[in-house]
């Protein structure tokens, strides 16, 4: 099962529709492979601003040790709370969703994994791999790739280190859970913290119930230099990509989705 994390605001949304949906989601799925699009209530413009501003005081001065303080605190209580979550179409009938009663911001990103969790819990799969809006992914190659992988206990995907802590996890554009882990997730999700990003909380999480991470390799395509200086060698080597590329007034993602998405072709008939 793959699982994207889609945001109903722009850039993402634009990113989704004419990039994903119009390259690596056009075609027919492989029979052993689900797709479902997750995502909240837009933010709305006043809400949506006080969640960028929170971000960057993550980021920048004393707001690095003073907005995990007061998120920790805030969120505690609400550590074993769950939203509602309904299954809506995603962008045309035929693509699934999972449309979570919460406002889609950076703050409550660890509610809407564990949304995506509950949800995935209730169908069938035995793995589950969580990208983004901003990603591209070579489904054939994601299949090969986890044709190798055990049955259980698995936690894999494009490896990071908590600048922070040091701690290493999986990045949330490209991981994977194998049925038993999220089993583990969910039963344990009080030890799921809120005061770090939601992709380092899930692998301190998961890593903390005695999982290894395995390592996946991924591309970052932020221009389309760095595209045409990608070998087809690396290409074929890689099943995810992420377009992380220009401001969020002007992204670039969906021409560079369209362009690699004309390399992969290219490759894949010869």
């Amino acid at each position: 099962m793959i699982v994207i994390g889609q945001v109903l605001a722009e850039p993402w949304l634009s990113i989704a529709r004419d990039g994903q949906f119009a390259t690596w989601l056009h075609d027919p799925l492989p029979e052993n492979v689900l797709v479902r699009h997750s995502f909240g209530r837009p933010p709305g413009a006043v809400l949506g601003r006080l969640d960028r501003w929170h971000e960057w005081l993550r980021w920048h001065g004393r707001g690095r040790s003073v907005v995990p303080m007061i998120d920790a605190f805030v969120g505690r209580r609400w550590l074993d709370s769950s939203q509602r979550v309904g299954t809506a179409a995603f962008l045309n009938r035929e693509s699934v969703g999972w449309h979570q009663a919460m406002p889609d911001v950076y703050a409550l990103q660890r509610w809407k994994v564990l949304g995506s969790l509950g949800m995935a819990m209730e169908e069938k799969f035995d793995y589950v791999y969580f990208t983004t809006a901003s990603s591209y992914v070579r489904i054939a190659a994601l299949v090969e790739r986890v044709h190798d992988l055990p049955s259980v206990g698995v936690y894999a995907g494009t490896p990071m280190i908590d600048g922070v802590s040091g701690a290493r996890f999986a990045s949330g554009a490209s991981r994977l859970m194998s049925r038993d882990v999220v089993e583990q997730v969910l039963l344990h999700r009080r030890e799921y913290v809120n005061d770090v990003m939601e992709d380092v909380g899930l692998g301190r999480l998961i890593m903390g119930l005695g999982y290894e991470l395995v390592p996946w390799p991924s591309l970052n395509v932020d221009s389309f230099d760095a595209l045409e200086n990608l070998s087809d060698a690396e290409i074929k080597e890689n099943f995810h990509f992420r377009m992380r590329s220009g401001t969020r007034q002007a992204r670039q993602d969906v021409p560079l989705m369209k362009a690699l998405h004309q390399r992969v072709q290219g490759l894949e008939e010869r």
